[in-house]
């Protein structure tokens, strides 16, 4: 993005940091605790070292960005109802199992690798998908 905010002028690009809250199982909040306090130390590194040096960001763009950084750190703790989240994990796996299976992909393949393990871990149902052959 930055190179691109170099080429062609830093008001003529502009980012958003819009959080994903539904569908429930694919919002942040399945991600494991740990991981998302990791991604958001992260995130705030590198708008201090990176975003705020550079001058190519207004205002706006930085707050997009320091707002996510707050919404991994502190997203989980809205979520009291363990069961809840248990049975969203297992959604957003079920999901993704079956989204390779349509589109003959591999979420492994993709998945960061310290989320792997999280991920093979995750206990859903076995599914079946049958495909409708009328056109």
């Amino acid at each position: 993005m930055m190179s691109l905010k170099k080429l062609f002028g830093a008001q003529r690009l502009k980012i958003t940091a819009n959080i994903l809250r539904f569908p429930s199982f694919q919002s942040l909040n399945v991600l494991p605790q740990d991981y998302l306090i990791e991604k958001s130390h992260q995130l705030d590194e590198f708008i201090q070292a990176v975003i705020l040096p550079s001058a190519l960001f207004d205002e706006f763009e930085i707050e997009q960005l320091k707002r996510l950084a707050l919404y991994l750190r502190t997203s989980q703790m809205a979520h009291a109802d363990q069961s809840h989240k248990e049975t969203l994990v297992e959604d957003f796996k079920s999901f993704y199992l079956q989204y390779d299976q349509r589109f003959n992909l591999d979420i492994m393949k993709i998945l960061p690798v310290e989320l792997k393990n999280w991920f093979t871990q995750i206990q859903v149902k076995t599914v079946t998908i049958k495909q409708n052959v009328e056109m």
